[in-house]
């Protein structure tokens, strides 16, 4: 059995394992849409302090207060780690896309990114939620406590994209780690009907824009296939959901980066302009359309790359002949 294989097969036990759990509660799921929904406390700074130095008003009524919760030492460690290792991350997966042509290199930061962010962080890096968190914090800044880690995990990809196209999402995001060790035997759909699903993540990131901007929640967050499966939580049927999902990145390559996935379209716009984003050497170029047929994402049409549509997977270099692909 192949590794691929073996992966997969692990992969679909564990969601197995998770349906047979789904229906005891979990105070997992609980405290992570608190954490990402509930309101923080306004005395709070974006390190966890308290910043107000008057006592707190007395309530004659009976109204009791509800528990404060303070970063910690060890929580603040954490969040340093992921901040460090999040650039890291990127730094070695630019240089390993535009330096080496066997796109298997590119599995060292693509891995760390889907262990750490993904099964030992259980995915702390939320595209959908970032977008929200920042939107809220910018539209009501008092209303939302927003983190250092927040900040950084939204803006550093998006400096990454406008140097180098959409590095995360082929060297460190974990949900398309996933996908691509899934995607062993994906195949294209149609064009036209492509063209259309794509449209899916603007209507994402439109809907995640209006949760945060008037309603201060991602309730989306809650059908979220990955947070069901990096923090192993979730109703028997998001379990059912997720294993589909799972069979549906066999079949379809990146299913969730180019038709759902909100963050992805914000790259897109970044990667679009960028300074050394990967281009086709019209000169060298021998027409064969061998990186054309790989491309996993349908991103190359008539020896020109989309980098918008591009994910950085490295599949038009180690395809190209010529070396055309630079």
């Amino acid at each position: 059995m192949s590794r691929r294989a073996l992966m997969l097969l692990l992969l679909l036990l564990a969601a197995c394992a998770g349906l047979g759990r789904a229906s005891a509660a979990t105070n997992m799921q609980n405290e992570l849409l608190n954490e990402l929904f509930a309101p923080a406390d306004t005395n709070l700074n974006v390190f966890g302090t308290n910043t107000c130095p008057h006592a707190l008003p007395a309530f004659n009524d009976g109204y009791q207060f509800p528990e404060q919760h303070f970063a910690g030492p060890v929580a603040l460690a954490w969040r340093s780690a992921d901040a460090v290792l999040l650039v890291a991350l990127l730094g070695l997966g630019a240089w390993l896309f535009h330096s080496r042509r066997d796109r298997r290199w590119l599995w060292l930061p693509l891995g760390a990114g889907l262990l750490w962010f993904g099964f030992l962080r259980h995915g702390c890096i939320c595209p959908i939620g970032a977008i929200g968190n920042v939107t809220a914090a910018c539209v009501r800044p008092g209303a939302l406590g927003l983190s250092v880690f927040t900040v950084i995990a939204f803006l550093v990809p998006l400096a990454a994209a406008l140097l180098c196209g959409r590095v995360f999402c082929g060297a460190v995001c974990p949900m398309g780690a996933l996908q691509e060790l899934l995607g062993w035997r994906a195949r294209r759909v149609p064009r036209p009907l492509d063209r259309v699903l794509r449209l899916g993540g603007w209507l994402m990131l439109c809907g995640a824009l209006a949760a945060a901007t008037w309603a201060l929640a991602l309730p989306i967050c809650k059908f979220d296939p990955f947070v069901t499966l990096f923090r192993h939580t979730g109703p028997r049927e998001m379990w059912l959901f997720t294993t589909a999902f799972l069979l549906l990145c066999v079949l379809v390559a990146r299913p969730y980066c180019r038709w759902v996935c909100p963050y992805a379209k914000l790259l897109g716009v970044f990667a679009k302009i960028s300074f050394l984003g990967r281009r086709i050497d019209a000169a060298v170029c021998g027409r064969c359309g061998g990186c054309e047929s790989k491309c996993p994402v349908d991103a190359i049409r008539e020896g020109h790359i989309d980098l918008f549509a591009c994910v950085a997977c490295g599949r038009c270099t180690e395809n190209c002949a010529r070396s055309a692909v630079r």
